[in-house]
């Protein structure tokens, strides 16, 4: 049962990023952009530079709620990369 939900959660992000190509095509970026902070990205999203994740950082910790900060970056690349990147980085992280 749980392999079928991994299944079905993969096709709906397949999809979700086909739809997410298609309406960066149709928009253009400063809609689209303008869309996606509407969303659940400008949800979870503070912003892209130090600039615009400070002042939400301080609003944030005036209500005394603390942030955890990460950084992502996306790139579309092969399966055969992809698992190739994977495996460098278990064999990096294996305590020897």
């Amino acid at each position: 049962m749980r392999s079928k939900a991994a299944v079905c959660e993969c096709a709906c992000v397949l999809v979700d990023a086909q739809l997410l190509k298609l309406a960066r095509r149709l928009l253009g970026r400063y809609l689209f952009e303008r869309l996606m902070k509407a969303t659940f990205y400008g949800h979870f999203v503070a912003g892209e530079d130090v600039a615009r994740i400070r002042p939400l950082v301080q609003r944030n910790m005036s209500f005394g709620v603390k942030s955890i900060l990460d950084y992502s970056v996306e790139k579309d690349i092969s399966r055969e990369e992809a698992r190739a990147a994977e495996l460098a980085y278990v064999l990096l992280t294996l305590p020897l």
